[in-house]
């Protein structure tokens, strides 16, 4: 690395900052274009493995180059007096994923379910391609805070080179999280940086995208409402009054897949710790195959008895349907009714 790329002091302006540390840009003036310094923060350097795993996985990916990662030239310490170490690589014009679904989020603006679709169809096939160029090697902080969207709508990957040294930290789970913003499969082993653990980071980032800032949010919580209310209706026989709006049944539903949902958590959660299952990519399958087989018998128990245990089950996926659901107007319940209606005139012949 040449000298001229780190700077005696650390540079004043912040571009990005998380868990890992701040970003900034400077010029290397050898060759009078622009990188960017990963500063990483001392809590983590301070783990004496984390800079030579570090400094490996940097010299493993060194002949890694692909458009959708950003290159990384190396590691560096900073000519300062906490010699503070560096991650230098080429800046990526674009924004932070988690810039652009913290915009959504402040203007109350609903992303396009196929803007979504079209950002994970890049990022699933670039995850891959990176276990497939480099076995043995996982990107290990895939987030939002860490996919960059270009101009061109185009996704690019970095600090792909990350994930063995914060392997070396050995946090909880739950500290992963809260700190570095990195999930992690729930296993009661310790937690591996794996591709395992890349596909669940995915799971977590396409479930900001399609549930977060598009399912729950715009009308279709509205309508979803609507939905419960109109079938409500039907069942009560109550159609007319509440086409008129007299009659408003309530929007939320017993039977709705949200309460299916809400059982299902905790069971996968209980059984992927219970379960007697060997350390295997195929465990996960097995896990969830089974959880799914016992939330239905537990689901069916539940709707065919009116006791007050079993009816205690649906009290967290009926709360959950307040986030799921959004009062529907008048309008919206009309939709709902006509839908129900032509159903009814479907199946009554």
């Amino acid at each position: 690395m040449d000298p001229a790329i780190v700077p005696a002091a650390a540079p004043v302006v912040v571009t990005f900052a998380d868990g890992l540390g701040q970003r900034h840009q400077i010029t290397d003036r050898s060759r009078n274009e622009p990188v960017e310094l990963l500063c990483l923060r001392g809590e983590l350097t301070s783990v004496p493995s984390f800079e030579f795993a570090l400094r490996e996985r940097v010299s493993h990916l060194a002949t890694f180059h692909h458009a959708c990662y950003a290159h990384v030239r190396g590691v560096e310490r900073l000519k300062n007096s906490s010699s503070t170490l560096v991650v230098v690589s080429d800046v990526t014009a674009g924004v932070r994923l988690s810039d652009v679904l913290a915009f959504a989020d402040r203007t109350q603006v609903t992303l396009d379910i196929d803007a979504a679709l079209c950002l994970l169809r890049q990022i699933v096939p670039a995850v891959a391609m990176l276990h497939e160029n480099a076995p043995g090697v996982s990107h290990g902080a895939i987030a939002v805070e860490r996919i960059i969207v270009t101009p061109g709508a185009r996704i690019v990957m970095v600090e792909h080179v990350l994930g063995s040294a914060i392997g070396e930290l050995h946090l909880s789970r739950e500290r992963y999280w809260k700190e570095l913003r990195v999930a992690l499969p729930g296993t009661t082993s310790p937690p591996v940086f794996s591709h395992r653990s890349d596909v669940t980071q995915i799971g977590v980032v396409a479930l900001s995208l399609i549930l977060l800032f598009t399912i729950l949010r715009g009308r279709a919580l509205h309508l979803h409402g609507a939905e419960h209310r109109a079938i409500a209706a039907a069942e009560e026989r109550r159609l007319a009054s509440t086409w008129t709006g007299a009659a408003r049944p309530s929007r939320f539903s017993p039977r709705c897949g949200t309460n299916f949902a809400a059982l299902a958590l905790p069971v996968t959660f209980i059984a992927d710790r219970v379960l007697p299952m060997a350390p295997a990519f195929w465990s996960p399958v097995v896990v969830l195959v089974l959880s799914l087989a016992l939330t239905m018998e537990l689901w069916r128990l539940v709707q065919k008895s009116s006791g007050r245990f079993w009816q205690a089950f649906l009290k967290p996926g009926l709360a959950l349907q307040r986030l799921t659901t959004r009062e529907p107007t008048l309008d919206e319940t009309q939709v709902a009714l006509r839908a129900v209606a032509a159903v009814l005139r479907h199946d009554l012949g």
